[in-house]
Formats: structure tokens, sequence, C-alpha cells
């Protein structure tokens, strides 16, 4: 794809074998792919890891100094920081700092699992940002995700880095708030929620 069409932006997802995370990042050094967005997805809903030994710190190696943003969720940032009870807005505060003095250039650390307000905390080495929103609807399945790959797609835009997080925060809470009720678990996001604000 990167022969065929100009890309602006890009974000991973899982990477889960410290291989894979090799593979990938020296692909994105040898085509300089701008605006790489991290998701370092790695806790499964039920609280496993999903990567494997030594994948977490090929994570912070190679992946880090490669990406304009990471988007760890609150389990997501222990775990890259080697420790436990991020769980306020103060911890967030100092996560995101620690986490850029880690390699990354960018971090924003979400708080879903927070009690209260959605609230995300971002850091970029010199300015702090927080986005919080009134949470809207039940449970959904693949907000962190949604986040990540929106912020990208306005980063291609053109968007600065905080005005891109800050509309696709917008975009994901609208997208919660209108998640179709389906089966009885967590809702899709209903990623169609922006087009129908606007008819």
């Amino acid at each position: 794809m990167l022969d065929d069409l100009p890309v602006a932006a890009a974000k991973t997802g899982m990477l889960s074998r410290t291989e894979i995370i090799e593979v990938v990042a020296a692909a994105a050094r040898e085509r300089s792919i701008p605006n790489l967005v991290v998701d370092p997805v790695m806790v499964a809903a039920s609280g496993d890891l999903l990567l494997t030994p030594g994948a977490v710190a090929a994570l912070r190696e190679h992946m880090f100094p490669l990406a304009v943003l990471v988007t760890p969720n609150l389990r997501e940032t222990e775990i890259l920081l080697g420790r436990e009870e991020i769980n306020s807005r103060d911890a967030m505060r100092s996560a995101a700092r620690e986490l850029v003095r880690l390699g990354a250039r960018a971090a924003l650390v979400t708080g879903g699992a927070l009690k209260g307000d959605a609230l995300d905390v971002f850091f970029d080495g010199h300015e702090l940002h927080e986005y919080g929103m009134p949470r809207r609807g039940a449970r959904a399945h693949g907000a962190g995700c949604t986040l990540s790959a929106a912020i990208a797609a306005r980063l291609a835009w053109g968007d600065s880095l905080p005005n891109a997080i800050g509309a696709a925060k917008n975009f994901v809470t609208r997208a919660i708030a209108r998640a179709p009720a389906l089966g009885r678990g967590a809702r899709p996001l209903n990623h169609l929620a922006s087009t129908a604000d606007e008819t």
C-alpha cells in the first residue's frame, strides 16, 4: 500500500510478539511513516496479558521512538511502567510524563476505566492537556481502538495533535452514546454517529 498511496498517518493495534514488533518497527523506519499512532493493545477484557514475554520491553524500545503518540489505557499504562494503582487524575498526569521520559514523543493515557467522567490525559514533553467528557450510553466494546484510529485520521487531515485528540474524543463519545443494543454484552460502537448527527 505504501507504494500505491500517499500515506499521511497510520496506527498500530496489538503486536503480540517481539518478532512482529521488530518487523513493524523496521518497516515504519524504512518507509518514514508519518503520524504513527501506537495503540499498545496488550490486555484482554478478562485481564489476561495478550503479549508474549519480552514483547512489552520491545514495544517500548522499538515502537515508542517512532510514534507521534502512544495511547495506552490505565491497565496498559501500569504494565508499560511496571507499576500498579494508576487510578486517579494525578496518577494519570504522572504516568503520561513518565511514558514520555521512556521515549514516547507524546502520550495519551486513556481513563475509560475510571469512575466519573471519561478522562484522558495528554503530555507531549511540554504541554499537558486533559480531555473530559460525560459518560454516555452503556458499556461499549472497542472505544480505545476507535479513539486511536480517529486520532490518526484527524492527523492525516492536518490537525495538530491536541486538536486531533479533541475531535477524536468527541467522535468516540457520540459513537458510544449511539451504540446499538445487540446481545447481552458490551455494545459495538456506532461508527456512523457523526454522519447521523449531521442529518
